[in-house]
């Protein structure tokens, strides 16, 4: 979902290209094409080749539609002619050893499905950026002053990019505002009312634009990104979303696989060969006129403008720039910040000071901490109701509370998964508790009603192992099995420790899972719960939708929790506006909330990173 969104985002800069902003209409450029980088700088430590995507941005004469493609090493995407057609290539995944491939290439068709709540905040972005007056506005008052001489002086902006790309290059900074976010267009003026964007800022990415081709589609743009979309179709197993959710929830279902999309784009990539060109058959044409255009939302306060307010951006080291923030203090009375996993790992570890793979970058977007552990451990054959699990997940949460002592100080503890379940129980025994008074606990994503995750996961790896899927399921399946590393080797069941987390599952010790929310509830002090098995739109996203489709919760859920069974009290409100909210819901699957694929790109409900950013 991120590279989709930032896509839209690319798509109304490269608008103002030409783009005369007199009323009372707004025209748009009738063609252009650009080529675009995108680096995700939310996460610098992880491989560049995740975090860079590269693509092309195609429009056409007579059409409102867009082409785009935008490449990484495990995802690309495709809007070609139609833009309710959205379509996802999962490219093959690389074993851990790097000697093969654990996965096909799949295509999967999703038809309007994951951006559609999207559509409304992406109206309204493009109504606030086509206002001059709202450029000229901003640029006064949150980029400009006036010196003694009364001339205009740059005001320094906290934001390492900003003022490296922008105001060194004595490029003219916009900003616009919008879904509670702002972003930073770096331009140079042609005119009174055109400009050429070169750089578009956010607290999650830095956009390069270049190549740009402002009269007509580029030849060699065009070609590329054809040639490129056209090996993907080709060569991946196609996968029409609705017919793989109707069959995975009922194998009998009569639901017929829609292979229309796919033909179009063959037919489309035929003609191209045959004629080195597809405007022709691109046809209508809108005129959009200012009247028209929805109507602009409150502007966020200046708290919330990661890239100018110190408040947030000098704390971030990621965005902080040293020479126009306030020196950094060192705080020896900062607590300790204790990271508990859920289900999935396998290693059994000694406490550890990172955790990258599971966690991302939590570290970089938690500065109020002053030490961090990661707890690990086997929590693939063993549940939360084994009592070595529950000894050693309070152990590591009292790492930062002084020698013997079962009571947790000066720590804040965040907890994913069956992690909840497995301190709620060592608490319950008394291996640990809280001092409320200095310390906090978090719960993330937490399966406190359980799941009917296990009988899905049964389901997918019985059915994956005797290959009991039709048409090329099969494929799908394995993807799931191999990127959620969900079934055993060589065997049709699932890992153990997913049992104990049927909502009718009890202890041996007569414990039940649905008792262990008592618990928990009057110790933690902020909650996060994803409502989207799709979530940011990453190599994750599919297999949690498709266990999603296979568990048929009836209800929003991230992939493998329902939200009900996160949140738990009703009277609870969850925010999804902003993460610096204590209950927050977010569109974030299972995996994103660890934080492990970054913040979203743009939208305040899709902020799992930032949710972790000064909780105390």
């Amino acid at each position: 979902m991120k590279a989709f969104l930032a896509l839209y985002l690319f798509l109304v800069v490269t608008y103002f290209t030409g783009l005369s902003f007199q009323e009372p209409a707004v025209t748009f450029p009738s063609s252009y094409s650009v080529r675009v980088t995108v680096q995700e700088r939310s996460k610098p430590s992880i491989d560049p080749l995740i975090t860079t995507f590269k693509g092309f941005v195609l429009k056409y004469n007579n059409s409102d539609d867009f082409n785009y493609i935008i490449e990484s090493s495990q995802l690309a995407f495709l809007s070609l002619l139609d833009s309710s057609q959205i379509h996802s290539f999962y490219k093959s995944i690389p074993s851990e050893d790097g000697s093969n491939t654990t996965s096909p290439c799949i295509h999967v068709n999703y038809n309007n499905a994951p951006q559609y709540i999207f559509s409304r905040q992406l109206n309204v972005l493009f109504s606030q950026m086509f206002s001059a007056k709202n450029y000229e506005k901003e640029e006064e008052n949150l980029f400009l002053k006036l010196n003694n001489n009364g001339d205009n002086e740059i005001l320094r902006s906290y934001d390492q990019e900003v003022n490296e790309k922008c105001i060194k290059q004595r490029l003219t900074i916009l900003t616009v505002n919008a879904m509670n976010e702002t972003f930073a267009l770096c331009v140079k003026p042609l005119s009174v009312d055109k400009f050429i964007p070169f750089y578009l800022i956010s607290q999650n990415l830095v956009v390069t634009l270049t190549d740009f081709n402002t009269n007509q589609v580029d030849i060699e743009h065009e070609k590329y990104f054809l040639s490129q979309m056209s090996n993907l179709v080709e060569n991946c197993n196609f996968i029409d979303r609705n017919y793989a959710s109707a069959k995975l929830k009922d194998k009998n279902s009569k639901v017929i696989m829609n292979t229309q999309p796919k033909e179009n784009l063959q037919n489309i990539f035929k003609v191209y060969k045959t004629t080195k060109s597809i405007s022709s058959l691109i046809k209508n044409t809108k005129k959009y006129t200012s009247e028209k255009l929805p109507q602009f939302i409150t502007k966020p306060q200046k708290e919330h403008l990661w890239f100018l307010s110190p408040i947030h951006t000098c704390k971030l080291s990621t965005i902080r720039d040293p020479s126009a923030c306030p020196k950094e203090t060192v705080n020896e009375n900062k607590p300790t910040c204790i990271f508990l996993h859920g289900a999935g790992e396998m290693e059994e570890l000694p406490p550890q000071k990172t955790f990258t793979k599971y966690w991302g970058d939590v570290i970089k977007y938690t500065p109020q901490c002053g030490d961090y552990w990661f707890g690990r451990r086997d929590t693939k054959t063993n549940g939360w109701d084994v009592e070595e699990l529950q000894k050693y997940y309070c152990e590591v949460a009292l790492l930062g509370s002084g020698p013997n002592t079962t009571t947790i100080k000066n720590t804040i503890v965040f907890t994913h998964s069956m992690g909840n379940l497995i301190l709620a129980s060592g608490i319950d025994k008394g291996f640990c508790k809280f001092d409320l008074n200095t310390s906090s606990w978090y719960t993330l994503a937490a399966p406190f009603h359980g799941s009917k995750i296990a009988t899905a996961l049964g389901t997918i790896c019985y059915d994956y192992y005797h290959n009991d899927f039709p048409f090329n399921l099969k494929a799908l399946l394995g993807f799931i099995a191999t990127v959620g590393n969900y079934c055993k080797k060589n065997s049709p069941d699932a890992y153990p420790a997913y049992s104990t987390l049927l909502p009718t599952y009890c202890s041996k010790e007569g414990i039940c899972i649905n008792e262990l929310y008592a618990i928990a509830d009057p110790l933690d002090k902020g909650r996060i719960c994803g409502d989207s098995p799709i979530g940011l739109l990453t190599h994750y996203s599919l297999a949690l939708e498709v266990v999603s489709w296979v568990a048929n919760y009836g209800t929003q859920n991230d992939g493998l929790v329902p939200f009900p069974s996160c949140q738990m009290d009703e009277q609870k409100e969850f925010y999804s506006n902003g993460p610096s909210v204590e209950w927050y819901g977010a569109y974030s699957n299972h995996a994103d909330i660890t934080c492990r694929n970054g913040d979203g790109w743009f939208g305040g409900s899709r902020k799992p990173c930032s949710f972790y950013t000064n909780k105390v």
